[in-house]
Parts: C-alpha cells; structure tokens; sequence
C-alpha cells in the first residue's frame, strides 16, 4: 500500500500539474485507465514478486489520479454547483460495487483458489469505463452572464 500511495502521489501531481493542462482532462484519464487494465492483466497473471510488483506500480500510477480528472470534468460539463449531488450518487454507486466486487472476489477465490478472475473481471469493468470516457466531449459550462441593468 505504501508503494500505491507514493506512485499515485507522484502521478496525482503529474496529472494535475502537468498532463490535464496540456491534453485536458479525458485524454490523461483515457490513458490512465488502460494503465489501470494493464495493472489488472499483470495482477492476474503475476507469479513473481517482480511482477506484483510492476503491477501494483502501474496500479498506484493509474488508479487515485483518475478522482481529480473525472471531478473536474463534472465541473467543466455540468458546473460546480451540480458537484454535490453528482459525486454524492456517483461515490455512493462506486462504494457499494466495490464491496461487491471484493465480495465476489473473495467467492471466487474460495471456489477457484485464486484471484486471477477477478482482476480479469476488473480489466473488464475498466475497458467499459475507458470506452464511456472515450464518448465524453469536454466542454465547458458557460459562466452566467449579468444582467443587463436598465439605464
């Protein structure tokens, strides 16, 4: 986990600072979601520790960086008013799928003696979200303008 923690710093910073700046915000997400998918084909097949060790990597890369790209194209498509309520529903729906998902996990495991399926899973759930973001089209929600005040 501390691994995760400093390489999702260091790409947290990287995104923000640097990449949505130059590219905006879907494409360094695009990319940060097919490393995502990377991390995850490396975690099923990984039968060394230099792998589990690339993957987790790849994984702390690509996988907190993704927050501050998606909040700020909720902000840019729809405002910071909408914010709220749209991370509110979003984060509550993604919490109670990923209990599910380690729910799962966990069965699988028992029935398979390994987790290699569900990170195929995952991979899977993650290349549906790269093609969803691949249909998004950046754009800004235009500031309200004043009103005219009568002369």
């Amino acid at each position: 986990m501390a691994l995760v923690a400093v390489c999702s710093a260091a790409s947290m910073w990287a995104t923000g600072q640097w990449a949505a700046k130059r590219w905006g915000k879907r494409r360094p997400l695009l990319a940060l979601h097919l490393v995502r998918i990377v991390s995850f084909l490396v975690l099923a097949f990984a039968g060394t520790g230099q792998l589990l060790t690339v993957a987790v990597v790849l994984f702390g890369l690509s996988s907190f960086p993704v927050i501050p790209l998606t909040t700020g194209l909720i902000a840019d498509r729809f405002g910071g008013t909408a914010m709220g309520g749209i991370l509110g529903s979003t984060w509550l729906i993604h919490q109670l799928f990923a209990a599910l998902g380690v729910l799962m996990g966990g069965v699988l495991h028992d029935a398979t003696g390994s987790y290699g399926i569900s990170f195929l899973s995952g991979a899977a759930v993650l290349l549906v979200s790269t093609v969803l973001t691949w249909l998004i089209r950046e754009q800004r929600v235009a500031a309200p303008q004043p009103a005219m005040q009568p002369s």
